[in-house]
């Protein structure tokens, strides 16, 4: 959509909903150690002290740059469950977003893994803009929006499809 004043209400309007967000986040960080009453009363009176609003407002900065323009690699870098997620997997049955299901090997459509056009689309959904086609990732998050992508183009294609998740 092209800048407009709606366009720019609307992304100021996002914004400011998540500053508030981030500031409430440091109040209540500050909160567990300095009592939440008397933390409210200092701030509606401006009496705060500078640890305090320092911490208050250190906290609500960092919530709002790894929220609003780190998000990506707040799940990638700090995201337990993409660490974790090759233990919580069993070995033998694991469920995984599989590149040999997206029909990116040369032999995928004569097995009937469906066909891979290289449209790229996959990447661009990607939460984390990982190519789960180049192998397996341990970035991947498990989002699957690269399978809905992948299952439209196909459709639009009228190829046959089987691009879901795949028991090794």
């Amino acid at each position: 959509m092209p800048w407009s004043a709606y366009k720019g209400g609307i992304k100021s309007l996002k914004h400011g909903v998540w500053i508030v967000f981030a500031l409430w986040t440091g109040f209540t960080f500050v909160g567990y150690f300095t009592p939440i009453l008397k933390l409210a009363q200092k701030i509606t009176s401006f009496s705060t002290g500078p640890w305090e609003t320092f911490w208050v407002v250190f906290c609500a900065f960092a919530t709002y740059g790894n929220v609003e323009w780190m998000c990506e690699q707040a799940c990638i870098y700090m995201c337990p469950y993409v660490h974790f997620q090759s233990a919580m997997f069993s070995d033998y049955h694991p469920m995984m977003i599989d590149a040999a299901i997206r029909g990116v090997h040369a032999d995928s459509a004569t097995q009937g893994l469906g066909h891979c056009i290289d449209c790229t689309l996959r990447v661009q959904v990607c939460p984390t803009g990982i190519d789960i086609c180049d192998d397996l990732e341990h970035k991947c998050i498990g989002y699957a929006a690269c399978i809905n992508a992948c299952d439209g183009v196909i459709d639009k294609m009228n190829l046959p499809q089987r691009l879901d998740t795949v028991h090794h």
